[in-house]
């Protein structure tokens, strides 16, 4: 009976596993999803603070057949530069909105796409309230969020 627990209890992990490595991407995150090329961008010892301005915000697609993302143009100290913050659907869900004159504070890790030095962010502070873009380990917070359904 005791072998029988244990298998039956083993066949229940192996499913519920299979059932969350299967879930397929949402279509406004396609691109953005744990393990893609961009995410294996982010490396937590590249992490900084960065006291910010922002001086400019956009959608824009970060690499071919990417779902749309939003990035800041912001000032911090004496460099200007993009911060890339996230897929459109998941900051569109998110009491927090980042406009231009807000003073927030950036954590991220500085990477360069195509020559250009940028901060992709794992953290975004402003008055106080801070938003979750990824969790300690650099993985994003979208992987495993769905939108709420209309009511």
């Amino acid at each position: 009976m005791k072998s029988f627990r244990v298998a039956l209890a083993a066949l229940a992990v192996a499913l519920t596993w299979a059932v969350a490595t299967a879930a397929p991407t949402l279509p406004g995150l396609a691109g953005w999803e744990r393990g893609s090329a961009y995410d294996r961008l982010y490396d937590v010892h590249y992490e900084v603070v960065a006291p910010s301005t922002v001086l400019k915000v956009e959608t824009f697609t970060p690499r071919e057949g990417m779902a749309p993302g939003v990035r800041a143009f912001v000032v911090t100290g004496p460099e200007s530069l993009w911060v890339h913050l996230g897929p459109v659907l998941f900051l569109e869900a998110q009491d927090m909105k980042v406009a231009v004159g807000d003073r927030i504070v950036v954590t991220g890790a500085h990477v360069t796409v195509d020559g250009e030095r940028l901060l992709i962010a794992s953290h975004v502070e402003k008055a106080g309230i801070t938003m979750h873009l990824r969790d300690d380990m650099g993985r994003p917070v979208w992987n495993n969020w769905r939108p709420r359904p209309n009511a």
